[in-house]
């Protein structure tokens, strides 16, 4: 990969700027869009890219975001990916579906890369116009509730076969947010936890539930004291959950006709009286 980008000094006021794995991506998409319209061969398919685009699969994404992290920091595919809708989410780019890979557009490339001539001045307005801030939609709860009306459920799309999901992790993601009721953005740490209650096999159904019951017996320390981190609610759902498995009644045995039973010990004897070993039951 060759050449250089450009980069406005008015990402700093972009809420990704405060969180290290979406300011990677933001940067990474950036970096893979195209300066100016050619073709690809992607397999044995021709795709045609215009300015700000690129083409991604979900595995190339995640193998290229985990390059050179240390193990235990690594994110799922499915994690990349959800990263990635929520760029979209936000306006920052478009993510177009196929059955094999997706097109990626960076809206509003040609303002964040201007030709030397354009003024920094008309730029810096596009940027303010069109750029999530802090105090544009990012951040206003005003908006946070716009988007739960427009999509109560967070649809989350395989980026490689265009398939449409309701993922458990993303409904608990929805949930979460909802009950901190501050900020959109996740930490990976967040997305990390969520994937441990699923992974463990607690029933989605119950995770809520017991998220809910979470938020709602938590007891502040002091005045503006809150849960902001999904890792305190793993713990609690995770308890609930193996308490739960404890609890349960035991398998009930068959119920034995006692006709049948008698009968066994008759045979028993029977064969004890002959000098026959009787067959373990």
């Amino acid at each position: 990969m060759q050449g250089w980008i450009k980069l406005h000094r008015k990402l700093m006021e972009n809420p990704i700027w405060d969180d290290a794995n979406y300011l990677k991506l933001w940067m990474y998409c950036l970096f893979k869009a195209s300066h100016k319209e050619h073709e690809i061969l992607v397999g044995n398919q021709m795709v045609k890219l215009g300015v700000g685009q690129f083409v991604i699969g979900r595995k190339a994404l995640a193998d290229d975001m985990n390059r050179r992290v240390k193990p235990d920091q690594k994110l799922s595919e499915k994690t990349w990916g959800r990263y990635l809708k929520n760029l979209e989410k936000w306006q920052m780019l478009t993510i177009k579906v196929t059955n094999k890979f997706s097109i990626i557009t960076i809206d509003k490339y040609r303002f964040y890369q201007h030709e030397e001539d354009e003024p920094d001045h008309v730029v810096d307005q596009q940027l303010t116009n069109n750029c999530p801030t802090s105090d544009q939609q990012l951040t206003t709860n005003k908006n946070v509730k716009n988007v739960k009306k427009e999509k109560k459920i967070d649809e989350s799309e395989d980026l490689d076969s265009g398939v449409v999901t309701h993922s458990p992790n993303q409904m608990l993601e929805e949930r979460f947010i909802q009950l901190r009721n501050s900020g959109l953005f996740l930490s990976a740490e967040d997305y990390q936890a969520i994937d441990q209650v699923i992974q463990v096999g607690v029933p989605l159904e119950k995770a809520l539930e017991w998220l809910n019951e979470c938020f709602a017996r938590y007891k502040p320390k002091y005045s503006g004291d809150n849960i902001s981190s999904f890792k305190y609610c793993r713990k609690y759902i995770l308890d609930q959950f193996h308490r739960s498995k404890r609890s349960e009644p035991p398998p009930k045995t068959p119920d034995i006709d006692p006709f049948l039973l008698k009968m066994q010990k008759i045979e028993e004897e029977a064969k004890k009286s002959r000098g026959e070993t009787p067959c373990p039951s």
